[in-house]
């Protein structure tokens, strides 16, 4: 029973997840959620010492909870938030927090400033520049933090730290999936923008060596194999980031015109393609092994359905008290289900984070009357989400035609309304994963084509196991009657 893990490192939790390659099928996940060390209007960090010791903790419980021992886990490959930094200093120990993708130092004039200093950022880099990238947070602690930024040796996104932290070496590396969410990469050559960097005068020995995402980059350290029960020398996969790796994990590795439409923490529609692409709002990242992903991606998807429960919660907590997270998302959910497609006029922007094109727009309810109830604020979030995602969609390339069938994935999608929502505003119908952890999944099959079970990245993905009930749209003809006033909503969302 070979065993590959995949260990997801998100945004708001963390993942370690056992894939059996003999049955094809997830033996388990255990999750821990991530507190910030800061989070305000323009701060957002983690504590590396805090993440790494829940990673350690997720796999032990692994582990142990499955009755598997570390001799039976074959390989492990990591899947991490994207666009964040992390800086290590010369004895490779973190000289920064985990400054995550949510973090808002990069102003508009900022950004401005890198542009005019280093134009190819924007004619090489599939994603662009934002606020929250690692182009842009390491120009802010250059410019306004020099002290601290002289202390650092190498800089990494966050889920290349996590495996650095696994391992035995102090060799940097990085894949084309996650480093194309830089801002200082060429995705194209799927590898690091040098010229943009001294343009920045930006060392470039400061970003870590690019590796394809199943090759592997180290082993398990002891420190690591003492503290989660794994065993010593393990190979260590190099991953990716993980919105390429949660379409590996939703069964999408090929270029067949399939769409997916993902709502986790954030939300993003996505396909892939053999060329890279960048059109209005959408982005560009490499997806592991070959060709691009292209998506339109929001920052509060799931997240602003939890907004919305924890100011419910902290206004009238009596009312859910419930058994859990999962239970109060039910709740609140079966509020939203008698109320009709539009929620009688009540219409959200989903920019709780702002937007990665207009890092300064806010969230907005409007059409608000007296006799709106919670329900009707609760389909509101979900459907503005899913506009967003709409919205992105409309600028894919011509050449992507209507999907016959969308993929769901992300806790989102797992719930039977969300996906209705979905399904009929884009007038197809959805299957859905059967696991909802895609980013970890993703990873476990890039340690399988590392280790050489599956011969290639698209071989991996066609083990994946999709749930054979398709959610088909309820609401078509209501929704697009509605399109236009999305539309015009969010097309009022300007950048810099």
């Amino acid at each position: 029973m070979p065993i590959c893990m995949g260990i997801d490192y998100g945004t708001s939790s963390l993942k370690a997840l056992a894939w059996d390659t003999d049955a094809e099928r997830v033996l388990s996940v255990r999750a821990e959620e991530i507190p910030y060390a800061k989070k305000g209007e323009f701060r957002a960090e983690q504590d590396p010492k805090t993440v790494l010791d829940l990673a350690f903790r997720a796999t032990k419980r692994l582990l142990r909870e499955t009755g598997l021992s570390g001799s039976d886990v074959k390989g492990i490959a990591f899947s991490g938030q994207m666009h964040g930094v992390v800086g290590l200093d010369r004895q490779s120990r973190p000289s920064t927090a985990i400054i995550t993708w949510e973090d808002g130092r990069g102003t508009r004039d900022m950004l401005r400033e890198m542009l005019e200093l280093a134009p190819s950022l924007l004619e090489r880099s599939g994603c662009g520049l934002a606020t929250g990238y690692l182009a842009s947070t390491a120009w802010h602690l250059k410019k306004e933090r020099k002290d601290l930024f002289l202390e650092i040796e190498n800089l990494l996104l966050p889920g290349d730290w996590l495996r650095t932290s696994f391992g035995t070496t102090s060799k940097r590396v990085t894949d084309p999936s996650n480093g194309s969410s830089s801002g200082l990469f060429d995705t194209q050559a799927r590898d690091w923008n040098v010229e943009a960097a001294v343009d920045l005068d930006l060392n470039p020995c400061l970003f870590p060596k690019v590796l394809e995402s199943f090759i592997q980059a180290d082993v398990v350290s002891q420190r690591t194999a003492e503290a989660t029960g794994l065993k010593q020398g393990t190979p260590l996969f190099v991953g990716g980031g993980d919105q390429p790796l949660s379409m590996l994990g939703s069964g999408m590795a090929s270029i067949d015109g399939s769409l997916l439409i993902n709502v986790g923490t954030s939300s993003q529609v996505a396909i892939k393609s053999s060329q890279m692409a960048r059109k209005g709002k959408l982005i560009s990242f490499c997806f592991p092994g070959s060709g691009f992903s292209i998506l339109g991606a929001g920052l509060s998807g799931g997240a602003a359905l939890r907004w919305l429960r924890d100011l419910i919660q902290e206004g009238c907590g009596v009312l859910y008290n419930t058994r859990g997270p999962e239970d109060s998302y039910a709740r609140l959910c079966d509020l939203a289900k008698p109320v009709p497609p539009g929620a009688e006029g009540l219409f959200f922007l989903p920019l709780l984070a702002g937007a990665r094109h207009a890092p300064e727009a806010r969230a907005s309810f409007s059409g608000i009357l007296s006799h709106h109830r919670l329900g009707h604020w609760v389909r509101a979030v979900m459907e503005g989400v899913v506009w967003e995602l709409k919205d992105f969609a409309e600028d894919f390339p011509n050449t992507c035609s209507p999907p016959s069938v969308l993929t769901g994935s992300g806790g989102g999608m797992s719930n039977p309304l969300w996906a209705d929502i979905a399904a009929s505003i884009f007038c197809a119908p959805i299957r859905r994963t059967v696991f909802t952890e895609q980013a970890a999944l993703g990873a476990s099959l890039l340690a399988g084509v590392g280790l050489g079970i599956y011969r290639d990245v698209e071989i991996s993905a066609s083990r994946v196991p999709l749930d054979r009930k398709i959610i088909t749209p309820s609401w078509s003809r209501a929704y697009a009657d509605l399109a236009p006033g999305a539309t015009r909503a969010f097309n009022t969302i300007s950048g810099p």
